[in-house]
């Protein structure tokens, strides 16, 4: 630093200068940088600082007057600290720094419904993350086949095989996650009874969505495709000649389309055998009247 105090610049020997050019050197500001790695539900947050030039290194940090080697801080709450950047010039930077807080809740609704004969497979619901936002899921499978650590991606999964399953969610920024589980079980029973089948006289096969296929259905479930449920299934359809217009046990459908014959009446046979729900095994013949 100069100090002007007589208006003229005077060296040790006494010689005065009137006008001159003074060159001083300003060494570079000291700088550096600060990443922060948001703290997940309060805790692990983290704290980067990096010596980036100037000053007079080497730089040494302290988070909160404690020093941190390497200007690296882990397991920290969330919260605001105090850094201190101090080089080898004794010159010293404070600032505030601040660790927010992510959260991330994750549950699972306990009650969902149980793979049986009737209902084969089950879709998991009650998948809540709480705040809402936008997550990744990965679920794992635990099932007398096995562990299956990619089961599913999906939010509400298909499940087939009743086990544990354990979803773990993951926010893509801040890779904040939280897990939670559920459990499918078996179940040996069955509302359903193939006792009280009803099968249709009349089908009206000209495409418009609408009682297009015949097959037999159950009273209150029309919608419900129980063919699937059989033990053995087998039906036969004949023209009037008693020529086989479709067969179930040569690989056919279990349902009959019949958008490619004409108007008429058929007649049809069907064999069936079922341990779902009331046990059962019949036989049952009749006509069928098919409609344009």
């Amino acid at each position: 630093m100069i100090t002007n105090i007589s208006g003229n610049v005077e060296d040790i020997c006494g010689n005065i200068v009137l006008e001159t050019t003074l060159l001083v050197t300003i060494d570079p500001s000291l700088a550096y940088s600060v990443d922060i790695i948001d703290a997940c539900n309060g805790v692990n947050g983290s704290i980067q600082a990096t010596y980036v030039g100037g000053g007079a290194p080497p730089v040494q940090f302290a988070l909160d007057g404690v020093p941190i080697s390497n200007g690296s801080a882990t397991g920290l709450n969330a919260d605001v600290y105090t850094l201190t950047v101090t080089d080898a010039g004794s010159c010293e930077l404070t600032v505030e720094v601040e660790i927010p807080d992510h959260l991330l809740a994750l549950s699972i609704a306990q009650l969902q419904d149980s793979i049986s004969c009737a209902t084969p497979y089950v879709v998991i619901q009650g998948v809540d993350v709480q705040p809402p936002q936008v997550v990744q899921y990965s679920w794992t499978a635990i099932t007398p086949d096995g562990i299956d650590s990619s089961f599913s991606s999906n939010a509400s999964p298909q499940v087939t095989i009743p086990g544990t399953y354990v979803l773990e969610v993951t926010d893509p920024r801040t890779g904040c996650s939280d897990v939670a589980s559920v459990e499918i079980f078996a179940s040996t029973t069955s509302e359903i009874d193939l006792s009280t089948l009803i099968f249709p006289n009349v089908v009206s096969a000209n495409g418009d969505g609408k009682n297009d296929f015949w097959k037999p259905f159950l009273p209150g479930y029309p919608d419900l495709d129980i063919t699937s449920l059989f033990d053995r299934y087998s039906l036969t359809v004949y023209d009037r000649w008693g020529l086989v217009i479709h067969d179930s046990v040569d690989g056919g459908q279990r349902s009959w389309n019949a958008s490619d014959v004409a108007q008429g009446v058929y007649f049809y046979t069907v064999s069936y055998s079922s341990e779902c729900g009331i046990t059962i095994d019949q036989q049952r013949t009749g006509t069928i009247t098919v409609l344009r």
